[in-house]
């Protein structure tokens, strides 16, 4: 069993946010003996997991979680204020890469600073000088200065001298997300090389797809603590689920601030009054896999002393691109509903979803019997997840199929 490169224990960070400035040489002078007003913000706390050597392990979590505030740590940019670090071997860190450039200084130059910084040799890098040169793309322009390259170029290179570093542990900070799709695609091979010569990788990212693909476990940040360390599939469904219900918090703050804006319509006789996705053992989710059972529970309330004869309820379901991918009404099923009246419940139950990754939305609808004049319809407001499974899907559904070499 492989043993540890990583340990993180218990590791807590504070920065402090100073609330005055002093700007001029006078208000440095008179408050010389006076402290600064500052606050004191918590960007970690109480961090712990282990990473085995050869470990690919992702990282995920919202938009200031203390992702890149950790992988600052582990590189040794930051100390931990309370806690522990303990890291086997060298590290390469792939954090805001090319930031040690020289912009006065050609391409050229910049290679063997940038490399030195990183570690490596004199030798390592003329040997490696060609390799670099090759995935930057940059022949052309060795000795132009850096300030005339593009911010792309720029990342070019500085991604293929950080390549060409030997470590054995790297970490990666949203390297995915630069370049165009030519240039993720090269990046992700020589990212798969490494891990094929069995190196440490800690990944950080938004793409839950790209973690599943890379990474047999992964860990959660929220509120800057660990929410949750476990396989990779598992915590990418929970990210994805709670990236929903914020989505949803905001979609009804929203609701509630233009109320009577929402694209909403009918005689409002009834009206539908919450929609929510259960799983098959009825447990409430919004981030569903393929070929899992999907409960839709939709809570209406009738008005009052009003009696609905022979309504007739509908669902549809839309893709992100608004394609209207499914729809059905209770008649077409075989369900008549003699009347209905003050408040009830009604559910739609998909036996063995096969649509494809991705976001969809759903709208709700009850309608007289003869379907021609709605009494409450409620247009694409709300959302469940088909999270992505490890093999990567095409087109709107995914059908039950299969190769066969003949």
């Amino acid at each position: 069993m492989n043993s540890y490169v990583i340990k993180v224990d218990r590791v807590s960070k504070n920065f402090n946010i100073p609330h005055e400035k002093r700007n001029t040489f006078k208000e440095h002078f008179w408050n010389v003996f006076k402290p600064r007003k500052k606050e004191s913000f918590e960007a970690l706390s109480n961090v712990c997991f282990e990473v085995r050597k050869g470990e690919w392990l992702g990282l995920i979590g919202r938009n200031g979680s203390g992702k890149s505030t950790l992988l600052k740590m582990l590189a040794g940019i930051y100390q931990p204020d309370s806690g522990k670090i303990v890291t086997k071997g060298k590290i390469i860190p792939f954090l805001e890469l090319g930031v040690g450039f020289n912009s006065e200084l050609s391409a050229r130059e910049n290679i063997f600073l940038n490399g030195t910084m990183l570690g490596m040799t004199r030798e390592g890098l003329e040997n490696s000088f060609d390799k670099i040169v090759e995935f930057a793309e940059i022949k052309s322009f060795l000795d132009t200065p850096l300030k005339n390259f593009s911010s792309g170029m720029q990342v070019r290179l500085a991604f293929a001298i950080a390549i060409q570093s030997e470590g054995d542990i790297y970490l990666l900070d949203e390297v995915m997300a630069v370049g165009d799709t030519v240039f993720q695609q090269r990046c992700l091979e020589e990212f798969l090389e490494l891990k094929e010569n069995g190196k440490t990788v800690i990944l950080v990212s938004h793409d839950a797809d790209l973690v599943r693909r890379t990474c047999k476990r992964a860990v959660l940040l929220e509120n800057r603590k660990v929410k949750r360390i476990g396989k990779s599939d598992d915590i990418c469904d929970l990210y994805t689920q709670y990236n929903i219900e914020i989505k949803e918090k905001i979609k009804a703050r929203d609701k509630k601030r233009d109320r009577g804006k929402e694209e909403r319509d009918g005689t409002k006789d009834a009206s539908v009054s919450s929609v929510y996705f259960a799983d098959r053992n009825g447990e409430s989710r919004n981030v569903f896999r393929r070929g899992d059972e999907i409960n839709v529970n939709i809570e209406y309330d009738v008005k009052d002393g009003v009696t609905l004869e022979k309504p007739v309820f509908g669902i549809g379901i839309h893709n992100q691109s608004g394609v209207h991918v499914f729809g059905c009404y209770t008649d077409d099923l075989g369900v008549r509903i003699h009347k209905i009246k003050e408040k009830g419940k009604i559910a739609f139950k998909i036996n063995d979803v096969n649509l494809s990754a991705g976001s969809y939305l759903i709208s709700i609808a009850i309608y007289s019997e003869s379907r021609v004049i709605p009494i409450d319809r409620v247009v694409k407001a709300y959302t469940f997840e088909i999270a992505q499974g490890r093999a990567k899907d095409f087109g709107v559904v995914q059908l039950s199929s299969e190769w066969k070499i003949q």
